[in-house]
């Protein structure tokens, strides 16, 4: 238990913006714009839309991730966030 908080606290302390990285889908991109705008509701509802459209990117999944902590939505957060961290690039 307190291995997964301590991830979940670390990944929430980082989670501030998410990434910004050139994604191909529109709705991926109105999920950014949601998300800086503060609307994490509409933003995390853009974002699972690119990922049901077939957009599983690192970096959709972190947007997603994020989206979910920023509505204290934190169990599907960290099973988000758990996910990233099994790959290489993500484990610093």
């Amino acid at each position: 238990m307190l291995g997964r908080m301590a991830v979940l606290c670390l990944f929430g302390l980082l989670a501030t913006v998410p990434l910004s990285a050139n994604q191909s889908r529109e709705t991926a991109q109105q999920g950014l714009e949601a998300f800086k705008s503060g609307d994490y509701r509409q933003a995390l509802d853009y974002f699972l839309q690119a990922e049901r459209g077939g957009d599983n990117s690192e970096s959709l999944q972190y947007n997603i991730a994020v989206s979910f902590y920023r509505l204290k939505r934190f169990q599907e957060a960290e099973q988000r966030f758990i996910r990233l961290i099994e790959l290489p690039k993500w484990r610093p």
